[in-house]
């Protein structure tokens, strides 16, 4: 989403990170998602670093700051703290088993984390601190990243909060080029 929201055509490739697949391998020895390999073979790993490499090279358009950096970047640090306790239990899950891990206390902490996360987040919707500025901000596209996580690994999980306020800001961009064009299948 942040690459197109700064006007950067990718060609996407969807490569399963579970089965070493070589390409991602060649970019990437931690075969981690995303990867961005640029024109001129360069890898850029890690979604900050991919964020933080478009602000560089392009700083005429307009910023996935904002107005307010610290508090972009902290609003996304919450967003990105329930993706990462949701790819832990995942991975832990592909390793273990679902019953070995979610009711331990690590499984218990990381089901936590993705709660109260998303809570601060639905906080953020319903009080206007997600979404306000056009066009949208890092803390937005990683709060709809994580609710989209959520939802695409962990549908009706009974300990999933309503979240009136983040679904209905999600709805809203949901037409949007950046949204539509990644949203998962």
């Amino acid at each position: 989403m942040a690459m197109i929201e700064k006007g950067v055509e990718v060609e996407p490739t969807t490569v399963d990170p579970w089965t070493d697949a070589p390409r991602l391998r060649a970019a990437n020895p931690a075969t981690r998602v995303p990867t961005l390999v640029l024109d001129d073979g360069t890898a850029l790993t890690e979604s900050l670093l991919i964020v933080q490499w478009l602000e560089a090279t392009r700083p005429e358009v307009p910023s996935l700051l904002g107005k307010d950096p610290a508090g972009v970047l902290s609003r996304a640090g919450v967003a990105l703290g329930v993706i990462d306790a949701a790819a832990v239990t995942i991975i832990t899950r592909k390793v273990t088993a679902p019953a070995l891990f979610d009711e331990t206390p690590v499984g218990l902490r990381r089901r936590r984390s993705m709660v109260e996360g998303v809570e601060r987040l639905e906080a953020m919707a319903a009080g206007g601190a997600l979404g306000a500025g056009k066009p949208p901000t890092l803390d937005l596209l990683a709060a709809l990243d994580a609710l989209d996580y959520l939802d695409f690994r962990f549908a009706g999980a009974p300990w999933l909060p309503e979240l009136p306020s983040l679904r209905v800001l999600a709805a809203s961009m949901a037409d949007r080029p950046s949204v539509a064009r990644t949203r998962p299948h």
